[in-house]
């Protein structure tokens, strides 16, 4: 049972860099996709992937005082940002093609991706949980974010679509699941599951967030007539 564990968590982390990697790919594909969605040409389209791609785990490292930066350290989050970015800007050229479906999945993709490995490096740098949750959710939604604004589109996390909502609820079952001594591939996974699920139903059923506490105002009447 010993041995089945350790080969368990041998697996998972030698597979840590690829998930990684898988998440800065689906990222790339999604701001690929909505730069050209935008009309960009394929300087543009590769800027924006970068962005989407990279910029969630910059901040955190920069947060994290983790010098240096990830893609700094590793040039392969990088080369494969710009070789998904180059394959997907020229697929989306083809005549009539439309991909916003899977420019929703892959976001939704990138979101759970970035959401585990944002609260697992936070908590390897010895963060509070609290912290570990923040940069978690740092991770996943400020690639969106400078997608959406380098787009000139309002970022999914200021809309009353359930965005940075399902992130903070996988960053937070990944630290319950660690606080009850869970294997970290256990949660890992699970967290992956639940942000990307979260995502997808909110994609399917169109569920969004109250834009108000408040009930609705009383129409006004005419009083008028009691003066």
């Amino acid at each position: 049972m010993l041995a089945e564990r350790e080969l368990l968590r041998w697996t998972f982390v030698n597979l840590s860099p690829a998930i990684g990697l898988s998440g800065v790919a689906v990222a790339a594909i999604s701001g690929t996709l909505e730069a050209k969605n935008n009309r960009m040409d394929i300087f543009g389209a590769i800027v924006v992937a970068i962005a989407t791609a990279l910029g969630g785990g910059t901040v955190r490292d920069l947060l994290l005082q983790h010098d240096p930066v990830f893609w700094i350290a590793d040039d392969a989050p990088l080369i494969v940002t710009g070789v998904i970015a180059i394959i997907t800007f020229i697929v989306a050229s083809s005549p009539g093609a439309s991909f916003q479906r899977a420019l929703l999945v892959a976001d939704a993709a990138a979101l759970a991706l970035f959401t585990v490995l944002g609260t697992e490096k936070a908590l390897n740098a010895h963060a509070a949980p609290l912290v570990a949750l923040v940069m978690g959710v740092i991770t996943g939604v400020v690639g969106g974010i400078l997608r959406d604004i380098l787009c000139n589109q309002i970022p999914f996390v200021l809309r009353r679509d359930i965005y940075a909502t399902a992130s903070i609820a996988g960053a937070a079952l990944f630290l319950l699941l660690q606080r009850l001594r869970l294997s970290e591939e256990v949660a890992s996974l699970s967290c992956i599951c639940v942000v990307f699920t979260i995502r997808i139903a909110v994609l399917r059923w169109k569920l969004t967030l109250p834009n108000s506490l408040k009930a609705p105002p009383l129409p006004l009447t005419d009083d008028t007539n009691g003066l």
